[in-house]
């Protein structure tokens, strides 16, 4: 299933309204997707990344990140992104309104070992679970 269309801001990846969420297998980003799916997020606009293209995603956001970006934390965020990918981890990008489906989609995720979750926020990027690190 396609990932939602490529947003950025300042030049690297930034899904606003939505939370990302890493998975060691993409058998427990499936169990997760099909949870989501069963409690109402729409199943259509639930998107994955694999591995290789996160790591891609990562490598070219960070090669052309703009200055103004690099005293945020996004650089950061693709930097962990790209060493999770690098580690085998699948991304989910699921829809998330506001804070209270952000969180509806962290306490679902959290029981399908998710590695990280971040909601990206209009004015904020929320770290929705404590990242595992690379499995």
């Amino acid at each position: 299933m396609p990932a939602p269309e490529h947003c950025t801001c300042h030049g690297v990846f930034a899904p606003l309204g939505h939370v990302v969420v890493s998975f060691p297998t993409d058998g427990e980003l499936d169990a997760a997707r099909r949870a989501l799916a069963g409690q109402g997020f729409p199943a259509d606009r639930l998107g994955h990344y694999e591995p290789a293209e996160m790591l891609e995603q990562a490598e070219s956001d960070l090669a052309q990140v703009s200055p103004i970006a690099a005293f945020g934390s996004d650089p950061g965020l693709v930097r962990m992104h790209k060493v999770l990918a690098e580690h085998g981890h699948h991304f989910l990008v699921v829809p998330a309104a506001g804070r209270e489906e952000a969180r509806r989609v962290a306490d679902t995720v959290r029981a399908h070992r998710a590695g990280a979750a971040q909601h990206y926020g209009a004015f904020a990027i929320e770290e929705l679970i404590e990242p595992a690190g690379p499995a």
